[in-house]
């Protein structure tokens, strides 16, 4: 391999920050994906009892109404529906998901600079 043995050592330490800037990001994403399902399941079953109780619709049809519930405007604010906040959540769980394959790739390119810093220092391949 082309790389100095500084370069791999180098590239080993940035991907070791990497991997804790990850673990980070994954609480994060992690607290954010909490918080969107709690925000959702919250105004589902709200506008769930609404339909049913106010409006008259059948229980069974309930659930299916509540989830493309838009957003709409209420005394001047901007009120979240269901649709968008289950939009919310979904999105907050995919970028969880995706810094857990992150943190997978780093391990993969630690473990890789490992065995290259090994071999350079004649100590073969540790299992």
């Amino acid at each position: 391999m082309s790389n100095s043995g500084q370069e791999i050592v180098n590239a080993f330490h940035e991907s070791r920050n990497q991997l804790k800037q990850a673990l980070v990001d994954l609480v994060s994403f992690g607290r954010k994906a909490c918080n969107a399902e709690y925000a959702y399941r919250l105004r589902f079953r709200q506008e769930f009892f609404r339909l049913h109780y106010e409006d008259g619709v059948a229980w069974t049809a309930c659930a299916d109404l509540a989830r493309g519930e838009p957003d709409m405007e209420k005394d001047g604010k901007l009120v979240r529906g269901c649709a968008s906040l289950r939009l919310s959540y979904y999105t907050a769980k995919t970028e969880h998901e995706a810094s857990i394959e992150k943190i997978n790739c780093i391990k993969t390119e630690l473990r890789f600079l490992e065995t290259e810093i090994n071999e350079a220092l004649g100590r073969g391949v540790r299992r």
